[in-house]
């Protein structure tokens, strides 16, 4: 990332400004910072789900305009407003994506990851009929199931308990290593076990400060 910056069409506020960063693969980044600071627009753009007005983002030598695309192939989202087919169930949520993409999924994956995450006895439930909690659980997998090398998470375990946002932790680490990847999570609550390399602290005025870690 460099040099970006990103105005809203219609407003001359810059959410982001001259920023530039560089994240090695593997890499664990938290974003920190109240609502409105520009966490989810940051994300929306290291996704490649909304371009820079200036400046460019790479993944690795290819610029994300050049990768829009394929990017349901390299990357995995979890937002808080997620959109779902309501009337359909838990299964087809989650599976019906990556149908349409294209891409093939691994149904041992798809079970163990409905196993781990408490979803298995909800898969033929409609997704309409679920709470808050249960659909947030229903979009991690639905971000993992086709093993993306990037997972963008937005507010993972907002709607959970401390037990259930533990094993989503455990989940998001097992995931790291077994797939390599490398991991953007924005969230207000603690995050124990998480060793993060790359702090984002978003704030009020627009601005970021970055901290890296250089023991994880």
């Amino acid at each position: 990332m460099r040099n970006v910056s990103f105005v809203y069409k219609k407003s001359s506020q810059h959410i982001i400004k001259d920023f530039s960063l560089e994240i090695p693969s593997e890499s664990l980044v938290r974003l920190t910072g109240p609502s409105g600071s520009g966490k989810t627009t940051f994300l929306e753009l290291v996704g490649g789900i909304i371009f820079p007005t200036k400046g460019n983002i790479k993944i690795g030598e290819a610029d994300s305009k050049d990768i829009a695309k394929s990017r349901f192939s390299l990357f995995g989202y979890s937002f808080v407003d997620a959109d779902f087919f309501e009337n359909m169930s838990v299964r087809d949520n989650i599976l019906m994506p990556a149908s349409i993409m294209k891409v093939e999924i691994d149904m041992k994956w798809y079970q163990k990851l409905i196993g781990e995450i408490g979803l298995k006895k909800y898969e033929n439930k409609l997704v309409g009929n679920l709470s808050a909690g249960q659909r947030e659980r229903v979009n991690l997998v639905r971000s993992m199931i086709h093993k993306p090398k990037i997972l963008i998470l937005d507010e993972p375990g907002s709607h959970l308990n401390t037990s259930l946002v533990g094993k989503i932790i455990q989940i998001i680490l097992d995931y790291q290593k077994q797939e390599k990847a490398t991991i953007f999570i924005s969230s207000h609550q603690d995050l124990p076990k998480l060793q993060f390399t790359t702090s984002l602290s978003f704030y009020e005025d627009y601005t970021i400060s970055t901290e890296t870690n250089p023991e994880s």
